[in-house]
């Protein structure tokens, strides 16, 4: 997933690592350069309002995809309402436990899109990588919200795949089925 979508789009998964690091600590570091900002220039916490207003969109993206990673609804995300006890529950079911290790309804795992990428960017992929990449297509969850693309795609790539280590088919012509293919996204 690219790092502007981690801010600004409310669909996908990040893991927890991803969560820490634009869910809380960039998020903390703005809000604490504003609050120091605000107060060497006493503005009387309209700078620091400002930049809390701003930074809800990314800090509810951020905790949204988190959510999905869990495989749990957005609608989690008003749990963050409930004083006290709702933000300890939201920082340990977000910040501490691990999400779904395989696909779920909400897309890749973040592991098997990072794979996949490595896989669609390799001319010819051996059997191993295949294997360990067999949801090649997994952007094609972000790009579309349908999780069954990916099946789909993955099955038509898994068949030139095979027909490529039979012999059946040179490089090239694997490598343009692999392009028509992701067009198809």
């Amino acid at each position: 997933m690219e790092r502007s979508h981690i801010f600004y789009l409310f669909r996908g998964r990040i893991d927890r690592q991803t969560y820490w690091v634009y869910g809380i600590l960039i998020p903390g570091l703005v809000l604490l350069a504003a609050y120091l900002l605000d107060t060497a220039m006493e503005a009387e916490g309209r700078l620091l309002t400002l930049v809390q207003l701003a930074m809800l969109w990314p800090i509810f993206a951020t905790q949204v995809k988190r959510w999905h990673d869990r495989d749990k609804s957005a609608w989690w995300i008003l749990l963050s309402i409930v004083p006290v006890v709702g933000w300890i529950w939201t920082l340990i079911e977000l910040g501490f436990v691990q999400g779904s290790p395989s696909a779920n309804r909400f897309g890749l795992a973040s592991s098997l899109s990072n794979v996949a990428a490595q896989v669609v960017n390799t001319p010819a992929i051996s059997s191993a990588q295949y294997e360990s990449a067999s949801t090649v297509f997994s952007h094609a969850i972000d790009n579309t919200g349908d999780v069954s693309i990916v099946s789909r795609l993955s099955e038509q790539l898994a068949a030139a795949k095979q027909k490529l280590d039979a012999g059946d088919i040179s490089t090239e012509e694997y490598l343009t089925t692999k392009e028509h293919l992701l067009k198809e996204i």
